[in-house]
């Protein structure tokens, strides 16, 4: 009998634990076989999201720690513990980046970064802080003979931290050029915030939310947000061997 594997993959909670944890039971009731984190645990902003009084960045933390089996970092998890992404996509931090203040780091940006100002800095305890700064910006792991990458923006900017969107296939080019050199079909990012499954391969596609099967590879996947805002959020599972992910809405 084949074993038909079930991965849940998360992004984008920004300290939402009620919506965080609303994802964990449906994903229990779903009998998900493992659950991938893509990052922005953290990063909470009374401009984009409305759940001030419940957010809970720590709690957040803890429940990911439990549950997850890989854990990804995201763009607003390394502005919270002040860390420079290690892929930069050619944006060159000077060495003191977090030593200057918002005013020089916006300028030397030019609106190439992203502006973190409105963010609301969360209370964060020292093992908090410690896993954030453990957490890789990819991961390459293999479920059922299929190598799937998982980051929470596309290469070269896995972290997200640039302001940069792909406009068209051409804009993921060195994406696509990284999943051929290490024979990966399958991509899952965060990041995006769309109003639903986001697919790329030969064309650019909002999928909404429901099951999908793939039928051309290879594929980068872009999954919707844990968080309640502006857009409508939610969650995704990949049926490995049926090549099918389902996009569930929260």
């Amino acid at each position: 009998m084949v074993v038909k594997m079930k991965i849940a993959i998360i992004s984008d909670i920004h300290e939402d634990i009620t919506r965080l944890e609303m994802a964990f039971r449906l994903i229990d009731k779903k009998k998900c076989d493992e659950i991938i984190c893509l990052g922005d645990i953290v990063g909470f902003s009374d401009i984009y999201y409305n759940y001030s009084s419940t957010k809970n960045a720590s709690e957040c933390i803890r429940l990911i720690r439990e549950n997850c089996k890989i854990v990804l970092a995201g763009n607003h998890d390394l502005y919270a513990i002040q860390k420079t992404p290690i892929y930069r996509a050619n944006f060159q931090y000077p060495s003191n980046w977090y030593q200057l203040n918002a005013i020089e780091r916006k300028n030397i940006a030019n609106g190439s970064l992203w502006d973190y100002s409105y963010d609301v800095q969360p209370y964060l305890t020292e093992s908090d802080m410690s896993f954030l700064d453990s957490l890789q910006e990819v991961e390459i792991a293999e479920f059922d003979d299929e190598k799937i990458v998982f980051s929470h923006f596309a290469y070269p900017d896995l972290s997200g931290s640039t302001t940069n969107f792909p406009k068209s296939i051409s804009d993921l080019s060195e994406h696509f050029s990284l999943m051929n050199e290490i024979n990966c079909n399958f991509s899952f990012s965060g990041h995006g915030h769309y109003g639903g499954l986001m697919l790329i391969n030969n064309k650019m596609r909002c999928e909404g939310f429901g099951i999908k099967k793939i039928k051309t590879e290879p594929i980068w996947a872009s999954i919707p947000c844990i968080a309640e805002g502006k857009h409508k959020n939610g969650f995704v599972i990949f049926h490995v061997n049926e090549k099918t992910i389902e996009t569930i809405k929260l």
